[in-house]
């Protein structure tokens, strides 16, 4: 063998640069830099590369600020597909009949159930991704929860005799407006049921349910519908409600007797009567609800009417079960803002293990560090500075 086939290859030193790998030579990932699900890994802060793990204690946070925020998650979801679904009922059968969209009961449901499940997904992506950045997200929205929540609180408490008060009138304008809107008619139905009440002072505040000028709907009908109706009942067209126009042609057909107002000078056949929920005994000893018995209620003496129906008004029965039921919805109050505060500590202890973590990456330990360790990068940090090639 010559001279220099005996010489070793020339190093990086003499010649002033590597020389290439050879055929035999395998490729490592040395050679051929990190793995591009290191490199997303790194970018992202999912907790690829070469990052330190964190702590068995801040593993624990971890796991339970992504378990929290992923049930919160959901029922955030739930109430927004509930809310949109009857946003989009109501649009779909006719949207002439309701008042402006602020008005809608709907809307506080999808509001609510959109920032709830904005929040908590945020909080949620940031304990699965190790994120600092979307964890103070998610820490800022929950500390404006709480603020909105005390302040909200503090005027509760302050106005409670005020609010009292004026339950009464919130409970006449409903009963205007109980035939235009499906949701309101059923939250009132519900409460008249469950206080066994009727009316806001008294049933002859049902009196006060009349056609409004501006829901004449009787160009907007067909006009083989309202013949159709004619041979059953005796109505004018102005006494077809906004209420039987959304709920569609079918269930004005099949209940008939729904067109028209309470009040006595209405020109429909409820006219004079006051709704199933009024009743004394709306059942009737059966298994459904007879919608009729309270027809022609209001034309009755009291002494007439005690026997169908409940004479009291809803405000004073409301009143009461407020005062018996302070303490359970303070109580409830109370354990929704301490949840809040948990979770808030917890996102906090958490960015605080994560800030730890990546001083610890980005110096050396205190024993020297036997090699280079690559720190995580979150999509809120700036990536690492490419070096020129020279």
């Amino acid at each position: 063998m010559e001279e220099g086939e005996k010489s070793p290859l020339l190093s990086q030193d003499a010649g002033g640069q590597e020389p290439p790998l050879s055929r035999s030579s395998p490729l490592t990932s040395s050679h051929l830099g990190p793995a591009p699900w290191e490199k997303w890994a790194q970018r992202t802060g999912f907790g690829g590369g070469q990052a330190p793990t964190l702590p068995w204690g801040s593993s624990c946070l971890k796991c339970l600020t992504f378990l929290s925020n992923f049930l919160f998650s959901l029922l955030g979801l739930l109430a927004l597909a509930i809310g949109l679904w009857g946003l989009a009922v109501k649009g779909s059968l006719g949207s002439s009949w309701g008042g402006p969209l602020p008005a809608d009961p709907m809307l506080g449901l999808v509001l609510g159930g959109l920032a709830v499940s904005v929040v908590s997904l945020a909080g949620c992506l940031g304990a699965l991704c190790e994120n600092a950045c979307l964890l103070r997200c998610f820490s800022g929205g929950l500390l404006a929860f709480l603020v909105l929540e005390a302040v909200v609180g503090a005027l509760v408490v302050a106005l409670w005799g005020p609010l009292q008060d004026g339950l009464e009138h919130a409970l006449r304008m409903a009963i205007t407006h109980y035939q235009d809107d499906p949701d309101l008619q059923f939250l009132i139905d519900q409460v008249q049921l469950g206080l066994q009440c009727c009316g806001a002072a008294s049933y002859q505040d049902w009196q006060q349910n009349l056609l409004a000028g501006s829901h004449q709907l009787s160009i907007m009908y067909p006009a083989r519908l309202l013949h159709h109706l004619a041979n059953y009942i005796p109505f004018s067209q102005e006494a077809i409600t906004p209420a039987c126009m959304y709920r569609g042609h079918p269930r004005c057909q099949d209940q008939l007797w729904k067109a028209g107002y309470f009040n006595c000078s209405s020109a429909g056949i409820q006219a004079c009567s006051l709704p199933a929920s009024c009743c004394i005994n709306p059942r009737e000893d059966g298994a459904s609800i007879n919608d009729q018995c309270g027809f022609g209620a209001l034309g009755l003496d009291e002494d007439a009417a005690q026997s169908v129906v409940h004479l009291e008004g809803c405000g004073a029965p409301l009143r009461r079960w407020l005062r018996r039921n302070v303490r359970a919805v303070g109580g409830f109050a109370i354990a929704v803002v301490v949840v809040q505060g948990a979770e808030l500590l917890l996102a906090t202890r958490l960015v605080k293990a994560l800030a730890v973590r990546k001083g610890a990456a980005e110096s050396p330990g205190l024993g020297g560090a036997a090699g280079p360790v690559h720190p995580s990068h979150g999509p809120c940090d700036r990536p690492p500075a490419k070096l020129a090639p020279g």
